[in-house]
């Protein structure tokens, strides 16, 4: 049975000992992303976002601990579950896994139903990028039943903006970055 491991001071993925890189890290690596607008701030405020998501999904959320601009964004993915209806599955949130046959690992957002439908949301508190497609589509090949890919686009004046992901050509994309990836990796052009 494999090892897998998820480090989260580092964000980086593990299996059987051995490093392997994350969907953001591939697609980076490949020049798909434009980082410019990447602060730590912003990434810290992701993070945030995230976990109270997740603590508030599971009914164990204080939210007097979230500070007063993280709260429109909660606020925000609140009204999208009002009113779609979206109903999350908790225990497949925030979970790191890994592709047993590509060796990549990513943190899947949510799973969930919507309008009846298997979906894969990734939450986001920026805008949309063309990237975010690839790296849904990433996380396509790591669940077992192929949902609808959207990105959820929390705002901080608590209104959201949900994104449909369905290029299938985002899957052939990744995984060319992820062979370009090994191709630098095997030869030591990596940072």
């Amino acid at each position: 049975m494999a090892n897998f491991e998820y480090r989260d001071e580092d964000h980086t993925y593990w299996l059987n000992g051995i490093r392997i890189p994350g969907t953001t890290e591939i697609i980076k690596s490949a020049d798909l992303i434009d980082d410019t607008n990447f602060t730590p701030e912003s990434r810290d405020r992701g993070t945030r976002i995230h976990r109270a998501i997740l603590y508030w999904l599971q009914k164990d959320l204080n939210e007097r601990s979230v500070c007063e601009s993280d709260l429109r964004y909660l606020d925000a993915f609140k009204r999208f579950v009002a009113e779609t209806g979206f109903k999350a599955s908790v225990k497949e949130c925030e979970q790191p896994r890994y592709h047993p046959v590509y060796l990549f690992g990513g943190t899947i957002d949510i799973v969930g139903k919507l309008s009846g439908h298997y979906v894969l949301i990734d939450i986001k508190t920026g805008f949309p990028q063309p990237w975010h497609g690839l790296q849904l589509a990433a996380y396509l090949l790591l669940v077992h039943v192929p949902p609808e890919r959207y990105g959820l686009y929390l705002r901080s004046d608590g209104t959201y903006r949900l994104e449909s992901y369905n290029n299938r050509n985002d899957s052939k994309i990744f995984l060319s970055a992820l062979t370009l990836y090994g191709w630098r990796k095997e030869k030591g052009l990596l940072k």
